[in-house]
């Protein structure tokens, strides 16, 4: 799960949810945080709007490592592969959508297979990925 930055126009937030089933990282849901609404207590639940869209990252990211980047994007690094019990080597980025789901972008694939890595923004706005296993 993540909270990333909203577009600035339909929701102040958006929350990523996702889980380990299916090969491509999907199926994953986009929940928005209405502008405007940072209400707590028993009326919280009305500020949110279930059901954006479902997305697949294109990669198994249960398991891996994220962090956000200065653009507003969420880089999500490693991951798990469940068929030959590792990690993986790929990295991606999310980018909130206008009304409806965002999207995933392939990144270059890292020098070796993370599972669970750290991953952490640098001041020049690349990121570094450190520690994880190569298997679980």
């Amino acid at each position: 799960m993540a909270l990333v930055r909203g577009d600035g126009t339909n929701y102040h937030s958006r929350i990523l949810t996702w889980d380990g089933r299916g090969t491509d990282g999907g199926p994953g849901e986009e929940i928005g945080w209405s502008r405007g609404s940072e209400v707590c207590g028993t009326d919280a639940w009305s500020s949110f709007t279930f059901g954006l869209g479902t997305w697949s990252p294109g990669a198994k990211i249960f398991c891996d490592g994220h962090t956000h980047l200065a653009t507003g994007e969420l880089l999500s690094a490693g991951g798990d592969d469940e068929v030959n019990d590792r990690g993986i080597r790929d990295a991606r980025t999310y980018q909130a959508g206008g009304s409806g789901a965002g999207s995933w972008t392939a990144g270059a694939k890292m020098n070796r297979e993370r599972f669970y890595p750290t991953v952490t923004a640098l001041r020049d706005g690349r990121a570094i990925a450190v520690g994880g296993s190569r298997s679980p």
